[in-house]
C-alpha cells in the first residue's frame, strides 16, 4: 500500500485519511490499512501523530467505556491498563486521561511513552474505534479478532 489507502494521498487532509483507514479497516479486517497509517504519520510528524490519536480519543470518549456509567467505566479502564500489553496498556491509559482530564492530561501520558509503544497504541484506539462503532455491520467480531490477533506487538527476541 504505498502511497495510498483506497484511493487516499498523503496529501490529503487527516481527518480524511483516519476515516478512509477506518473503512478499510471495517471491509477488509485486514491490519495493513492501520500499519499505513502508522507510517504515514510518523512521516508527518509527532503533531499529525497526535492529531490522529486526539480524533479517535474524542470519538471514544464519547460513548460508555465498557457500557459501564462514567465512574465505573473509568474504574474498569484503570484496572485493564494494569494487566494489558504495554501497547494496549498505553492506549487504554490514554483513553482514561483524556475522559478524566481532557487532552492535556492525555497528551502528558502519551508524551510520556515511548514511540514504539505509541506506535502500538495508536494500532490499538484504531481497533477500539472500529469496535465500537461496528461499521454497520461490515467488521464481524471475526474479523475484528483477526484485526486485533494482527497487530498484537510480539516480544522481541529469537523468532520474534
Amino acid at each position: 500500500m504505498p502511497g495510498t489507502v483506497t484511493g487516499m494521498t498523503t496529501a490529503d487532509p487527516l481527518p480524511d485519511i483516519v476515516q478512509t483507514v477506518l473503512d478499510d479497516l471495517a471491509d477488509a479486517a485486514d491490519p495493513a490499512a492501520g500499519h499505513w497509517l502508522v507510517a504515514e504519520l510518523d512521516q508527518r510528524g509527532s503533531d499529525a501523530v497526535w492529531s490522529a490519536t486526539c480524533l479517535l480519543l474524542e470519538h471514544l470518549a464519547g460513548r460508555p467505556a465498557y457500557g459501564l456509567p462514567r465512574e465505573q467505566g473509568a474504574d474498569r479502564l484503570r484496572s485493564v491498563a494494569r494487566t494489558a500489553q504495554p501497547g494496549t496498556a498505553l492506549a487504554l491509559a490514554v483513553q482514561l486521561a483524556y475522559r478524566v482530564g481532557g487532552e492535556q492530561a492525555a497528551a502528558e501520558t502519551w508524551t510520556a511513552a515511548e514511540p514504539e509503544l505509541r506506535r502500538a497504541a495508536l494500532l490499538h484506539l484504531l481497533l477500539a474505534r472500529c469496535a465500537a462503532d461496528g461499521f454497520g455491520g461490515r467488521l464481524t467480531a471475526a474479523g475484528l479478532v483477526a484485526l486485533v490477533r494482527a497487530t498484537a506487538l510480539r516480544p522481541a527476541g529469537p523468532g520474534g
